[in-house]
């Protein structure tokens, strides 16, 4: 799988999305999802983070299940955890300015807590491959960062569309 691949250098994206995560939280505080088949390689590559923080799909059941299975987990531990997931395949050049939105994300969810926070970014141009956010109005701001409901999803656009999404400013990606 492309997390457990290098990029540009010696290190996988795995291991670089645990350095960018322990900017904002404690070890005991990350917890891996993944499938059985690969546990064994992201256990060598994140061989600092002990085995009860990871969870294991026990048949494969993709990306919803494998969050419902930490949610749960998490919720029976503590009902007022706040968590959110990151991908281990993303390249983020600005780790702070992620840090930080993850931070306003939290205090969104402690402000609004029977809401889950998803975080959008602007798109720079259509992309059929990717979904979309249609926000609504806005319902709070937190610093300097604006809190919408969300109206729909759009799962991966046709060219014409995604287009009028990009130049609209109700969609995010």
């Amino acid at each position: 799988p492309k997390q457990g691949q290098p990029f540009g250098d010696k290190e996988t994206m795995v291991q670089k999305t645990y350095p960018r995560l322990r900017h904002g939280w404690s070890p005991a505080s990350i917890f891996v999802s993944t499938s059985i088949g690969q546990f064994p390689m992201l256990r060598r590559q994140l061989s600092h983070l002990p085995s009860s923080q990871f969870f294991c799909e026990p048949a494969k059941r993709e990306t919803a299940a494998a969050i419902g299975l930490v949610a749960t987990y998490l919720h029976k531990r503590n009902p007022r955890d706040i968590f959110f997931t990151a991908n281990a395949d993303a390249y983020l050049k600005e780790t702070d300015e992620y840090i930080r939105v993850l931070k306003t994300a939290a205090k969104t969810v402690i402000r609004h807590p029977h809401q889950t926070v998803l975080i959008g970014i602007k798109p720079r141009f259509a992309h059929t491959g990717l979904g979309y956010i249609k926000m609504k109005q806005q319902v709070d701001t937190i610093g300097r960062d604006e809190v919408f409901l969300v109206e729909k999803f759009v799962e991966k656009p046709d060219a014409r569309t995604a287009a009028r999404y990009v130049a609209s400013w109700q969609y995010l990606w």
